[in-house]
């Protein structure tokens, strides 16, 4: 022991925790006066015992975690919803995009204005859909299934189904006032829109029959329907938003 708190003294100022490793290290692990076996193990047992004392959390705490929890979420679902609005918007405006182009190579190409509900036909070599348009006649038997091409799916429309069973509706419209005839020194003027969110009473039609209004009919539907996206809006092939906000 003498040895011991003689090495001890010649450090005054290393810590608690120094003194006593420096004293285990001197004085051997076993004291036969106290009996007691003194080792690494035992030590380090201790300070977990000192640690499994606070284990438990508080109400308190626990409160505040909630609340910050609730807090961050508030703020982001918000914003994770209107991320998804605007993807989409941008969806639904590269459709009309691709719908468009395609309808303008087919009337360039072939001089001639689609006849009439036979527009979404018409279009299909034009937008990498050659097989279907070889498999669809000139006249279309009633009831005949045909795959709707994807970009004629508004994703903010109800995937309503038509008249025929599993065949879908085209979610776009052909503004076009007829009747026309195409000449290269005076362009018709057309566009696509969006349908109006489809209701029962709307026609449902399958998308090889190609909705169409005038322009007199697409100003009724800007005031008297609502459009499918957010805040009842509708976009056309233009780069448009109707009704103008």
């Amino acid at each position: 022991m003498a040895a011991r708190s003689k090495a001890c003294e010649r450090i005054p100022y290393a810590s608690n925790l120094s003194r006593g490793v420096i004293a285990l290290f001197i004085g051997g692990f076993h004291n036969d006066a106290m009996g007691v076996t003194f080792s690494y193990d035992r030590v380090r047992g201790s300070q977990d015992d000192a640690l499994k004392i606070r284990r438990a959390v508080s109400l308190l705490e626990t409160i505040i975690v909630l609340f910050i929890i609730g807090l961050m979420m508030a703020l982001l679902f918000p914003a994770m919803q209107a991320a998804r609005h605007r993807a989409l918007a941008f969806q639904c405006e590269n459709n009309l995009n691709q719908l468009s182009l395609a309808l303008s190579q087919s009337i360039a190409t072939t001089k001639r204005f689609p006849q009439p509900n036979r527009w979404t036909v018409d279009l299909l070599r034009w937008m990498e859909e050659v097989p279907l348009a070889d498999s669809i006649p000139p006249v279309i038997p009633k009831g005949a299934v045909f795959s709707r091409p994807k970009p004629m799916q508004c994703p903010n429309q109800y995937d309503e189904h038509s008249t025929v069973p599993n065949v879908e509706t085209c979610d776009y419209v052909l503004m076009v006032d007829r009747p026309i005839t195409y000449e290269s020194q005076n362009r018709v003027g057309w566009r696509i829109v969006d349908r109006p969110v489809i209701e029962a009473k709307d026609a449902h039609d399958p998308w090889y029959i190609g909705p169409e209004i005038t322009s007199a009919q697409e100003q009724v539907m800007f005031t008297s329907r609502q459009g499918p996206h957010q805040s009842g809006l509708y976009y056309d092939s233009l780069g448009q938003t109707h009704p103008d906000k």
